[in-house]
Order: structure tokens, then C-alpha cells, then sequence
């Protein structure tokens, strides 16, 4: 069994001129991610995986470019499910299959 999670900031801005163009951008990024997931064996020959997953972010964007106000907001969500089985049938051979599952929903404003 296995759990990760991630969160993480980050502000900056950039202030100058470029190709005679004024700019001045304040830029605000947080994301948050956390996976929990497990592996059994049913036996030596034969496993499942399965992992779930969740994603988030926020990136606020303000400022002025080429002296005209600049806002923007885009949020992030995707959550993500996974699943796995191997066996081995042959002394040679194993096969795989699964199923995984996301879906991204992207807000703008």
C-alpha cells in the first residue's frame, strides 16, 4: 500500500519592458495532489494494482501589459482512477490488462 500527497506555492512577478511594451504580473500558482493505491497478490503467479488519484491547482494571474489591465484565473481538477491485473499462464508468458480512468476539468475566468 502506498499514500502520496504534494502541496506546493508559488508567488512571483516580473516588472519591465519589453519591445518598448510595458509589463508588470503578479502570478500565483498552488497545486495539491494526493495518490493512495495497493498492490495484493492473490498468488505467487497472480496481482491487482489499483491506484486513486486527485489533482488540483489555481493559478491567479494580475497585473498590466502594454498599460492594459491583465486578470486571469484558470483552475485545475483531475481526478484519476487505475486498475491492474497480471498473471502468468505459461512458464514464459504473462499477461496484462486494466483499466484507467481521468477526467481534466479546466475553469477559465
Amino acid at each position: 500500500m502506498f499514500v502520496f500527497g504534494d502541496h506546493s506555492k508559488l508567488d512571483s512577478g516580473f516588472k519591465g519592458t519589453s519591445s518598448g511594451l510595458a509589463y508588470d504580473m503578479n502570478d500565483k500558482l498552488t497545486s495539491k495532489r494526493m495518490d493512495i493505491g495497493g498492490n495484493f497478490k492473490f498468488s505467487p503467479t497472480s496481482q491487482t494494482w489499483l491506484k486513486a488519484s486527485y489533482f488540483r491547482s489555481e493559478n491567479n494571474v494580475d497585473g498590466s501589459l502594454a498599460e492594459q489591465d491583465l486578470v486571469m484565473d484558470v483552475n485545475v481538477e483531475l481526478p484519476e482512477l487505475a486498475f491492474r491485473h497480471t498473471f502468468k499462464f505459461d512458464e514464459r508468458h504473462e499477461f496484462s490488462w486494466g483499466y484507467e480512468y481521468a477526467h481534466r476539468k479546466t475553469n477559465m475566468n
